[in-house]
């Protein structure tokens, strides 16, 4: 890829430890990238700008108070969270709050997700447009899944998942998929384990649900939650859920797994760490079980679109993806490459985002997708 021509100003802000991060939103302009460090309470994004950690963002133990995150993101724009810890606050009626909603393009790297939440809510909870979650940590607490997907494409590459486990609530599946499109590749995911509510015991829930809309997980494992009594399966569905080379655990006493099918020619996708100037990181595409043509693409966007030509989406632009690499490995093999960000300055923001697509006999399969913004 060529970046010379791309390469834009753009301003960096900071914001002092235990300082509100509203004002510095409202007067930054889309591109710009927010320094963050210590505390700061939870805030509202609505344009597409990098919040920048390492940082804690967490509601104040004072109500009433703001007590989640809402990205709203306008058409055309990406947001992005890098090493942000979103957490709940605790005061002597309990915890509360700390949970993400997400509409737009949302990109979260090496991020922390632990709220407190009702039931059917997630601590990061995708409504619309395209969340890409890598290296992230999403904990339910409180009756609430790690993730929830109501509606969009959500993207997740080594990410670890947990649903609300406690004895006096609920619990709660680690992913609960009931609208939009889950790809994921290479993530742990542990439903909720059952306490008692009035003596008796509370189920186990599932590491995927999926009531609606559709889940492919590649190179995973999905582990049912624990309990005295019934336990969770791995995959709670009656249809939609395609996975290959995934680990499935149903927990003692648990209805088996349900609703998926497994199709080994899903390619995977996996990547060494973020991007940074001056930097070279490697990407890997894992084929699936088919001999066939395995491509590694780029493209300078997040937007997800389903093209006739392909079974899973296709993450970018389709009128200007560029292959960064392309063989027929031997079945297994993966297809590796290093990617080096030149050492300019003015890069720093850029979005990059990589995408493995196989040539294979049910038409072109495509993985989740790795990449971000560039430090």
């Amino acid at each position: 890829m060529a970046f010379a021509s791309i390469a834009a100003a753009q301003t960096v802000w900071t914001v002092p430890p235990g300082q509100p991060v509203g004002p510095t939103i409202a007067a930054a302009s889309p591109g710009d990238i927010i320094q963050l460090s210590g505390t700061h309470p939870v805030f509202d994004l609505d344009k597409g700008l990098t919040v920048r950690g390492p940082a804690t963002i967490e509601p104040s133990a004072t109500l009433p108070a703001p007590i989640e995150t809402s990205v709203d993101i306008p058409a055309g724009q990406v947001a992005s969270f890098e090493q942000l810890v979103f957490q709940a606050s605790y005061n002597s009626s309990g915890g509360h709050g700390g949970r993400v909603v997400v509409d737009g393009e949302l990109s979260c790297e090496d991020c922390s997700f632990d709220a407190v939440t009702g039931q059917l809510q997630g601590t990061v909870e995708l409504r619309t447009g395209v969340l890409a979650l890598q290296r992230c940590d999403l904990q339910g607490v409180g009756g609430g899944a790690g993730l929830a997907i109501l509606g969009g494409t959500c993207s997740a590459v080594d990410c670890t998942f947990a649903g609300a486990s406690d004895g006096f609530w609920w619990p709660a599946p680690a992913i609960d998929v009931r609208g939009g499109v889950l790809m994921a590749a290479g993530i742990t995911a542990t439903g909720g384990y059952g306490g008692s509510l009035n003596g008796a015991f509370l189920p186990g829930q599932a590491g995927l649900r999926r009531t609606a809309g559709r889940a492919v997980v590649v190179d995973s494992e999905l582990r049912g939650g624990v309990t005295f009594g019934p336990g969770g399966p791995a995959i709670a569905a009656t249809t939609g859920v395609t996975i290959a080379r995934t680990v499935l655990v149903d927990a003692a006493l648990s209805p088996p797994s349900s609703g998926f099918t497994v199709d080994p020619d899903l390619p995977g996708i996996e990547i060494s760490g973020p991007l940074a100037t001056g930097a070279t990181t490697t990407i890997t595409a894992a084929p699936g079980a088919a001999d066939v043509a395995l491509l590694l693409v780029g493209s300078l966007q997040l937007a997800a679109t389903q093209i006739p030509a392909m079974v899973e989406p296709l993450f970018g632009a389709p009128s200007q993806h560029i292959v960064i690499a392309a063989a027929v490995p031997p079945q297994g093999q993966p297809l590796a490459t290093n990617f080096t960000v030149p050492n300019v300055p003015g890069l720093a923001g850029l979005d990059v985002w990589f995408q493995a697509i196989e040539w294979t006999p049910s038409g072109l399969r495509g993985s989740a997708t790795v990449g971000g913004s560039i430090r």
